[in-house]
């Protein structure tokens, strides 16, 4: 609720400056019936902006982003970065080649694996995504994701790059922080001791360093599993 609060006055204060863009109605003409449908209107959409994103800090989903104003542009999915954003969560965007593993983002940023958070994108039978969230040196138990999600193994099927564009992500960039709100997303219980680690932007060209703590709170919904095991460990 205090997450919500904070948004809401931050957008508050878009609104106030968003409207003073406008000339004020007292430095008109007795009535100018164009202009004064068009301060009313930047007002209206500038509230319907703000509980918007308080409704995302509830658990909703972002909306999508605006073009111009009162046009939604809902064709274009809200990525990782401008979501964490409009959460007001600290991070650092870092360009590089692209990539599709978590080997070429440490060497391509100079970062051990050990600080990374690798995200693998799955489809349930439901078309609904489902993202695992764990260090980039271990591997995934898939049976003990499926228990997780409150799926079978067998109902684990890789979501290819159509699936992920409809989530604001490509492959090689898939991070467990997205516009979805049907994703089901489910973090390694060891994530949130990591620290600062470097997980997808959505894109196969840039990674964003962030703090686990955060990466985990901003997936207000997430689901906690030990998920992770290192080669080691004993089949899932």
């Amino acid at each position: 609720m205090l997450d919500a609060l904070a948004q809401l006055g931050h957008l508050h204060a878009f609104t106030v400056r968003l409207s003073a863009r406008l000339p004020s109605e007292s430095n008109q003409p007795p009535y100018d019936a164009r202009r004064h449908a068009l301060h009313r209107r930047v007002e209206h959409e500038a509230v319907e902006v703000v509980q918007e994103h308080v409704e995302y800090a509830k658990g909703d989903q972002l909306p999508s982003p605006r073009g111009n104003l009162g046009e939604v542009n809902a064709s274009v999915p809200i990525s990782p970065p401008e979501v964490l954003a409009a959460l007001g969560v600290s991070f650092r965007l870092h360009e590089h080649p692209d990539v599709v593993v978590p080997v070429e983002v440490c060497a391509a940023l100079g970062v051990p694996l050990e600080r990374t958070v690798k995200t693998l994108a799955f489809v349930t039978p439901e078309d609904r995504l489902l993202l695992a969230a764990l260090p980039g040196h271990a591997r995934l138990r898939y049976g003990a994701l499926a228990r997780a999600a409150g799926l079978r193994r067998a109902d684990l099927s890789p979501a290819d790059a159509g699936r992920l564009a409809r989530a604001g992500m490509q492959p090689g960039g898939v991070c467990p922080v997205s516009a979805d709100r049907a994703a089901v997303v489910v973090f390694d219980e060891t994530v949130s001791r990591l620290g600062h680690v470097h997980c997808g932007s959505g894109r196969a060209d840039s990674s964003i360093e962030i703090e686990a703590v955060q990466l985990l709170a901003a997936v207000p919904a997430a689901r906690t599993a030990q998920i992770a095991g290192l080669p080691a460990d004993e089949p899932a």
